[in-house]
């Protein structure tokens, strides 16, 4: 998870979560957990999975426009697309 946040465009989390790991505020912890919550979602251990099209036929949904796809279509799929910050409002128990 440490990749993420060495990462350009995340030095600020970075020095932040640096002063967190330092702090006594209880509340600091919590804010942590959301940082590691966050980071295991945006660069899971596996990024890209291999899924086949169950149903008759599906439409996709993409940035580039929809694609229909038939039954037993092999689909490797990127499932994270990070976002520009780390959103630590995110509720805990949607992980």
């Amino acid at each position: 998870m440490i990749d993420l946040f060495l990462s350009e465009g995340y030095e600020d989390d970075w020095s932040e979560i640096q002063k967190l790991a330092q702090s006594e505020d209880p509340k600091a912890y919590h804010t942590l957990k959301k940082y590691a919550m966050e980071a295991f979602r945006l660069r899971p251990p596996v990024p890209r999975i291999l899924r086949r099209v169950g149903a008759h036929s599906a439409s996709i949904h993409t940035d580039i426009g929809d694609i229909d796809v038939e039954k037993d279509t092999m689909l490797y799929l990127d499932i994270v697309s990070p976002p520009a910050s780390v959103p630590l409002q995110t509720d805990l128990s949607l992980y």
